[in-house]
């Protein structure tokens, strides 16, 4: 997972949240992210969901996630490169491949590999919500979230 410092990421994902609204209102966004992928306590909001005009047969989608106190998604990967903000609050993520459970507070964004299993997905308190958006690269036509059962 790699750590990219707020300032490389907030003009750009003010354009993106800007840019979504309308997309909203125009009926394209769709909800890109299974139901079965959230355990008590997560509600989530699909945002967008558009083909990127530089790369064909790929789509960028986003959602804003948020966790309760002490909720937490199953097990799951993401086919294509995942991109998380942490806009509020407090999140513990685990990725196949690594030691240990890391905690991203709000500012932070860690980026996924494709198809690497998400161990841990959670909020950190078990006192304050969390926020957070995920943006997703993938193909056309693949679902951006899968159940590992």
């Amino acid at each position: 997972m790699t750590i990219v410092s707020r300032k490389a990421v907030a003009a750009p994902l003010l354009a993106v949240l800007v840019a979504s609204a309308g997309l909203i209102e125009a009926g394209h966004a769709h909800d890109p992210v299974p139901a079965d992928a959230q355990r008590g306590g997560t509600t989530r909001s699909p945002l967008f969901s558009i083909p990127l005009p530089d790369a064909p047969g790929k789509v960028m989608s986003a959602v804003l996630l948020t966790y309760a106190p002490g909720a937490a998604t199953a097990v799951h990967d993401h086919p294509g490169t995942t991109v998380v903000y942490v806009l509020d609050g407090a999140i513990r993520s685990q990725i196949e491949g690594e030691p240990a459970a890391a905690t991203y507070r709000a500012g932070q964004v860690f980026i996924e590999k494709p198809r690497a299993g998400h161990l841990v997905s959670e909020n950190a308190s078990a006192t304050e919500p969390a926020k957070f958006l995920a943006i997703f690269i993938s193909d056309e036509g693949e679902p951006v979230t899968r159940m590992r059962r």
